[in-house]
């Protein structure tokens, strides 16, 4: 009686009545296993509509060095003066200005990465499968749609270091082998794709040393054929010396001890002989090419760069990247959670049976007091 009396006061001053409470679900306890069971049901008949969804993940990282020798540029030699000459400063080291840097390992990992972030990748993968070009703009063509729905189903993230590190590709498909399968195919595509970027860039960069080179080697050219017609020029003035004076051979009793500097500036002490003999030989010569040291080492940087742009113009090979697991899917579907959806319509069901019920007590409590 008296606990009767409390549980009135309680009520009254605002407080809940636990007891009563549950005695009112009691009562209603059909009401709510009737709503979880509808909610059981239309939960099951949903997923009766809902595809499977497996992930396929795969993972990918930096290549080795030695993965990418078959990209790197021809390495220029430097060039080497002729015998008992000095080769001159502005050409030293010349190499270096013609020289396209090496490739290296992380450089086509970066580009591949750049192409993933950057939406490139998968933008001319699906032109590839659909054969036709995208139109980024039409945002509400069927082909935009079906583009979204596939970077929908593609992601990417970094690997913990701890776990191995590279980089690591998810693929959502409803089929674990057309998943595997496709997957595979894009992960081929970005590796082609990343190599290509990379040969056009390196190719646009020999390309230009080439122009560059070319350029340079005229002008070495012309150079040194001005260099020739003056010294052909020298040695005819000589020439007429020597024969005004009737030096035929060099007068070697004459010239013992004299430095070979004054004799340089005075050619027609060589006599006549030898002066015709070394005119005769300049002017047999078509082009200076072959007896120019730094002209035959150009010659050979651009026969170097013309075989680098011919053997990247044929294609290569070769992964930029390695892949450190291979595509691979899950077992069992990852969407939709049926356990978890069923036994969420359930609770759904039981939660609105509870409000139900307390509606329905609150409407009765309204009415009993009017």
């Amino acid at each position: 009686m008296v606990q009767t009396e409390s549980r009135k006061a309680a009520v009254q001053d605002g407080g809940v009545d636990i007891l009563e409470l549950m005695a009112i679900l009691w009562r209603g306890r059909w009401i709510i296993i009737s709503a979880s069971v509808v909610m059981a049901i239309i939960s099951v008949l949903w997923l009766s509509f809902q595809k499977d969804v497996y992930r396929v993940n795969a993972i990918i990282s930096s290549a080795d060095s030695f993965m990418v020798e078959s990209l790197q540029p021809s390495m220029l030699k430097p060039l080497i003066a002729d015998s008992g000459a000095a080769l001159e400063p502005q050409y030293k080291n010349l190499q270096q200005h013609y020289q396209v840097r090496d490739l290296e390992g992380g450089r086509l990992f970066s580009i591949a990465l750049e192409s993933l972030n950057g939406g490139v990748a998968a933008k001319a993968y699906w032109e590839l499968k659909n054969d036709r070009s995208l139109n980024l703009d039409s945002v509400s063509s069927d082909d935009y749609q079906s583009y979204l729905k596939f970077i929908d189903r593609l992601s990417w993230g970094k690997v913990d270091p701890v776990k191995g590190g590279g980089v690591q590709l998810v693929l959502m498909a409803s089929d674990p082998a057309s998943g595997v399968n496709e997957l595979s195919e894009y992960i081929q595509f970005l590796s082609d794709f990343s190599v290509e970027r990379t040969v056009s860039r390196i190719r646009g960069g020999l390309g230009a040393k080439l122009g560059a080179l070319n350029r340079d080697y005229d002008m070495a050219l012309e150079q040194e054929s001005v260099r020739e017609g003056d010294r052909l020029v020298q040695l005819r003035e000589a020439a007429v010396i020597a024969k005004e004076l009737g030096i035929l051979d060099t007068p070697y009793s004459q010239v013992t001890g004299v430095e070979l500097s004054i004799l340089d500036n005075r050619l027609y002490l060589l006599g006549e002989r030898a002066l015709a003999a070394e005119i005769q030989m300049l002017e047999r010569r078509e082009s200076p090419e072959s007896f120019v040291s730094v002209l035959r080492g150009m010659q050979t940087w651009k026969r170097q760069i013309s075989q680098d742009l011919e053997r990247y113009a044929n294609g290569t090979e070769l992964y930029a990247f390695s892949l450190l697991r291979e595509p691979t899917s899950t077992p069992y579907p990852v969407k939709p959670r049926r356990i978890l959806v069923v036994l969420g319509g359930i609770f759904l069901g039981g939660a609105i049976g509870v409000l139900l019920i307390l509606g329905r007590q609150g409407v009765r409590v309204y009415r009993s007091r009017k």
